[in-house]
Protein backbone atom coordinates (compact mmCIF):
# COMPACT_ATOMS: atom_id res chain seq x y z
CA UNK A 1 0.00 0.00 0.00
CA UNK A 2 1.28 3.43 -0.93
CA UNK A 3 0.85 6.25 1.58
CA UNK A 4 0.02 9.67 0.11
CA UNK A 5 -1.29 13.00 1.41
CA UNK A 6 -4.80 11.68 0.81
CA UNK A 7 -4.40 8.47 2.84
CA UNK A 8 -6.83 8.49 5.81
CA UNK A 9 -5.20 7.95 9.19
CA UNK A 10 -7.90 8.74 11.77
CA UNK A 11 -11.58 9.32 12.31
CA UNK A 12 -12.54 12.64 13.87
CA UNK A 13 -15.77 14.18 15.00
CA UNK A 14 -16.77 17.50 13.45
CA UNK A 15 -16.05 19.20 16.79
CA UNK A 16 -12.55 17.69 16.95
CA UNK A 17 -11.81 18.77 13.39
CA UNK A 18 -12.98 22.33 14.13
CA UNK A 19 -10.79 22.40 17.22
CA UNK A 20 -7.76 21.18 15.28
CA UNK A 21 -8.32 23.73 12.53
CA UNK A 22 -8.72 26.62 14.96
CA UNK A 23 -5.69 25.69 17.11
CA UNK A 24 -2.73 27.89 16.43
CA UNK A 25 -4.72 30.43 14.46
CA UNK A 26 -4.75 33.85 16.04
CA UNK A 27 -8.18 35.42 16.15
CA UNK A 28 -8.11 39.12 15.43
CA UNK A 29 -9.66 41.34 18.03
CA UNK A 30 -12.18 43.80 16.60
CA UNK A 31 -10.58 47.19 16.21
CA UNK A 32 -12.19 50.22 17.75
CA UNK A 33 -13.11 52.71 15.08
CA UNK A 34 -11.60 56.14 15.56
CA UNK A 35 -14.28 58.80 15.64
CA UNK A 36 -13.56 61.79 13.47
CA UNK A 37 -13.10 65.29 14.81
CA UNK A 38 -13.35 68.53 12.86
CA UNK A 39 -15.70 67.24 10.17
CA UNK A 40 -17.03 69.66 7.59
CA UNK A 41 -20.80 70.23 7.30
CA UNK A 42 -20.88 67.93 4.23
CA UNK A 43 -19.06 65.18 6.14
CA UNK A 44 -21.37 65.65 9.16
CA UNK A 45 -24.52 65.35 7.01
CA UNK A 46 -23.15 62.24 5.27
CA UNK A 47 -22.14 60.60 8.56
CA UNK A 48 -25.54 61.28 10.15
CA UNK A 49 -27.42 60.01 7.09
CA UNK A 50 -25.19 56.91 6.86
CA UNK A 51 -26.06 56.13 10.50
CA UNK A 52 -29.81 56.42 9.96
CA UNK A 53 -30.32 59.99 11.16
CA UNK A 54 -31.80 61.69 8.11
CA UNK A 55 -30.86 65.36 7.90
CA UNK A 56 -30.23 67.86 5.12
CA UNK A 57 -27.40 70.34 4.93
CA UNK A 58 -29.94 73.16 5.18
CA UNK A 59 -31.38 71.70 8.40
CA UNK A 60 -27.87 71.28 9.80
CA UNK A 61 -27.16 74.98 9.19
CA UNK A 62 -30.48 75.98 10.77
CA UNK A 63 -29.75 73.90 13.87
CA UNK A 64 -26.28 75.40 14.23
CA UNK A 65 -27.68 78.93 13.90
CA UNK A 66 -30.15 78.14 16.72
CA UNK A 67 -27.36 76.45 18.73
CA UNK A 68 -29.40 73.23 18.90
CA UNK A 69 -26.71 70.92 17.55
CA UNK A 70 -23.15 70.52 18.86
CA UNK A 71 -20.62 72.31 16.69
CA UNK A 72 -17.50 74.46 16.86
CA UNK A 73 -15.94 77.05 14.67
CA UNK A 74 -12.44 77.28 13.32
CA UNK A 75 -12.29 80.88 12.25
CA UNK A 76 -15.48 81.21 10.22
CA UNK A 77 -15.64 77.52 9.32
CA UNK A 78 -18.12 75.21 11.04
CA UNK A 79 -16.67 71.94 12.33
CA UNK A 80 -18.36 68.96 13.93
CA UNK A 81 -17.32 66.08 16.18
CA UNK A 82 -18.62 62.64 15.18
CA UNK A 83 -18.92 61.57 18.83
CA UNK A 84 -20.91 64.66 19.79
CA UNK A 85 -23.21 64.37 16.77
CA UNK A 86 -23.98 60.70 17.45
CA UNK A 87 -24.69 61.45 21.12
CA UNK A 88 -26.95 64.37 20.09
CA UNK A 89 -28.83 62.23 17.56
CA UNK A 90 -29.29 59.39 20.07
CA UNK A 91 -30.76 61.79 22.64
CA UNK A 92 -33.15 63.12 20.03
CA UNK A 93 -34.37 59.62 19.12
CA UNK A 94 -34.86 58.20 22.62
CA UNK A 95 -38.40 57.14 23.32
CA UNK A 96 -40.31 59.08 25.95
CA UNK A 97 -41.70 57.03 28.82
CA UNK A 98 -45.39 57.74 29.36
CA UNK A 99 -47.33 56.88 32.45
Amino acid sequence: MTITDNTPIAMLTVGQLKELLSTGQKKEEPRARVLRENMSPDEAVKMLNDNGYKITKQTLYQLTAKRKIPHSKFGRTLVFSEKELIEWAMKKTQKKVTR
